[in-house]
């Protein structure tokens, strides 16, 4: 099979050797440019959603923050699960 492909592309013209090596160097160069481009714009993404991340903990961190030691854990079964108790100034 490859002794046949061979001998064939020996006996093919000029212009379809030079259409095939022309065919073949679009497919790399298009091929690496597509790759490039995936990369780059996939690395873009993750630095975007690391820092919509981060401001996203920020934003839970300053308003979720609670002191845990004013939260009543003995509670009734009527009151909800967590109460903030008043401090004692």
């Amino acid at each position: 099979m490859f002794a046949t492909a061979a001998s064939t592309l020996r006996s093919a013209s000029l212009h379809t050797k030079l259409t095939l090596a022309l065919a073949v160097l679009v497919t790399l160069v298009a091929g690496g440019s597509a790759y490039f481009l995936i990369d780059r714009e996939r690395d873009r993404r993750l630095v975007e959603l690391e820092q919509r991340a981060t401001r996203i903990a920020d934003l839970l961190s300053r308003s979720l923050a609670l002191p845990l030691w004013n939260v009543c854990w003995r509670r009734p079964k009527t009151e909800p699960l967590l109460r903030v108790v008043p401090t004692q100034n």
